[in-house]
């Protein structure tokens, strides 16, 4: 048997153990198969004061929990995101099938604190996404179009 602690407790008994020990988190990924909302309600007063950045999945079947788990960030002001950057709210799990099929998405929650250093790294993504396709087309183009090479 594995024994479960409270996140919150965790960090809280290591800080006072060593105080050079993690006293905070910036980023938390989830991949918990439907226990997500329990480590984040064991995570609450750090979550809270801290407001990480939440990177989680909910697999392609819609399920109540799912709707729990934004509920519980949406009560805290955060904002979610699926992997296509588009802002998820109440209709989101009913019309995502329409969407995107049965697929497991990834998603991510960020206070509105935290929202524009993530606009800024998703602004420098665009751009290297931009120019990496360009260098992509114009080393395709001299490739497939040089003489002879048809």
């Amino acid at each position: 048997m594995v024994p479960i602690r409270r996140l919150d407790v965790l960090l809280a008994d290591a800080a006072r153990k060593d105080a050079r020990t993690l006293r905070s988190v910036d980023l938390m990924k989830f991949d918990l198969e439907v226990w997500e909302l329990n480590a984040l309600r064991g995570f609450e007063q750090q979550f809270v004061t801290q407001r990480p950045y939440l990177i989680f999945e909910f697999s392609g079947e819609t399920d109540p929990s799912q709707r729990e788990i934004l509920s519980w960030l949406w009560q805290r002001n955060f904002i979610v995101f699926d992997n296509f950057f588009r802002l998820v709210d109440e209709n989101y799990l009913t019309e995502r099938t329409d969407i995107v099929g049965k697929m497991s998405l990834n998603f991510v929650a960020v206070h509105p604190t935290r929202l524009q250093a993530v606009e800024a790294a998703a602004y420098r993504i665009r751009m290297e996404l931009e120019r990496t396709s360009l260098d992509f087309m114009k080393l395709a183009t001299e490739r497939h179009f040089r003489p002879g090479y048809c």
